[in-house]
């Protein structure tokens, strides 16, 4: 039998070990822990990554961890059973090790926006001297908004048996929205919360046009819950080579990205293809979110579907083919048709700007970028095409 809990987690840095006689349960160098890890220009959200413990429960004799069934992950000093172990990725690779100290330590939290949180955090390392921060179910200040950098000023116990992981699989950090998509027009990057209808962007294949309506759909948390395939996805700046994105770009599920290359010729028959974000989501650099709050999604609408920029990444305008049109509310639907009056469901559906590549299609391209990958090759190349 065994516990298993996924653990949000934002990591800190690799560490000299502080815990270098395995026969105590104290740091012996718990002083390295003072210090202040992230910043403005390197911010802590980018760093968050989940963990996922593998925890045999009562397993044999000595485990204090788990024999007594209380719900934790042993130290690798404290846990004579079975091994209690961590699973992650912080961008090298899965790897799975144990926890080799665990720390109370007082300090503050900066958010993005400059707000502050001082209280008393979990902190641990690993085997491989890696160093987390873990959040508790009790710190809902932690769930609200992206961190920014963690400042530890003291430490208050550094002999614990293991890690509490009952009151550690609620609450998630958050990454960060407080940059919206910024879209290329003639005069430059503008966030799209400041365009308007009649403004023009630039587009890839007809220059600068005009926006012709401008929408937006507010998901609750609650559908959010309800309906995870609504979470959003986060493509991490430059995922797909220098500047691409030039900063993380969060985009709804749906949301299709522009792609060009030998592998998607292959599989399309295409020299090029827009592809929904969610289907890259086994790659290095896409991520779906977790949640703990609503979602605006917001649509551009061109005289044609055209291929637009966003934080530096060719992307789709909206593109009103009959399940985006669907989706709409009442409103929404009403306000095009004033805008389009001949238009009619799935008009658009004929003329893509660039053929959309399928969910089939998708599969194959990215089992032949993971095969890349298992062979040393970049997982992720230079699918875009700037």
């Amino acid at each position: 039998m065994a516990l298993n809990v996924t653990i949000s987690v934002l990591y800190l840095g690799n560490l000299a070990d502080l815990d270098t006689n395995e026969s105590t349960l104290a740091m012996e160098t718990p002083g390295l822990l003072i210090g202040t890890y992230g910043s403005a220009s390197d911010p802590l959200y980018k760093q968050r990554t989940y963990i996922e413990t593998d925890s045999p429960i009562g397993d044999g004799p000595g485990d204090a961890g788990d024999q007594d069934d209380d719900g934790s992950v042993s130290s690798n000093n404290t846990d004579l059973g079975s091994p209690d172990t961590l699973t992650y990725d912080i961008g090298a690779g899965t790897v799975t090790t144990r926890i080799d100290s665990m720390a109370a330590v007082n300090g503050t939290i900066t958010f993005w926006d400059g707000t502050t949180y001082t209280a008393t955090f979990a902190v641990f390392q690993d085997t491989n001297g890696e160093l987390f921060l873990a959040i508790s179910d009790s710190q809902t200040t932690l769930d609200d908004k992206a961190v920014r950098s963690f400042q530890i000023t003291s430490v208050v116990k550094h002999d614990y048996t293991g890690l509490d992981q009952a009151s550690r699989n609620d609450l998630h950090f958050v990454a960060c929205f407080t940059d919206d998509a910024a879209l290329l027009t003639p005069d430059g990057e503008r966030p799209i919360t400041e365009l308007k209808a009649g403004d023009l962007l630039m587009t890839r294949d007809h220059g600068a046009q005009p926006i012709r309506w401008i929408g937006a759909a507010t998901v609750e948390l609650d559908r959010l819950q309800r309906h995870p395939s609504l979470r959003p996805y986060r493509v991490a700046s430059g995922t797909f080579g220098p500047g691409l994105p030039t900063r993380d770009l969060v985009l709804s599920p749906q949301h299709r990205l522009l792609t060009t290359g030998k592998i998607v010729e292959r599989q399309t028959g295409q020299r090029e293809a827009l592809a929904a974000v969610r289907h890259f989501l086994p790659l290095p650099g896409i991520e779906r979110l977790w949640m703990n709050r609503a979602i605006t999604y917001r649509h551009v609408l061109l005289d044609r579907h055209e291929v637009i920029f966003a934080n530096g990444l060719p992307t789709e305008s909206l593109f009103l083919g009959p399940g985006a049109f669907m989706a709409m509310d009442a409103g929404q639907k009403s306000e095009i048709a004033m805008i389009f009056p001949d238009l009619t469901p799935g008009a658009m559906s004929l003329h893509p700007a660039v053929p959309l590549a399928s969910g089939r299609d998708m599969r194959g391209i990215v089992r032949r970028l993971e095969r890349r990958g298992a062979r040393g090759q970049a997982a992720s190349p230079s699918l875009i095409l700037a």
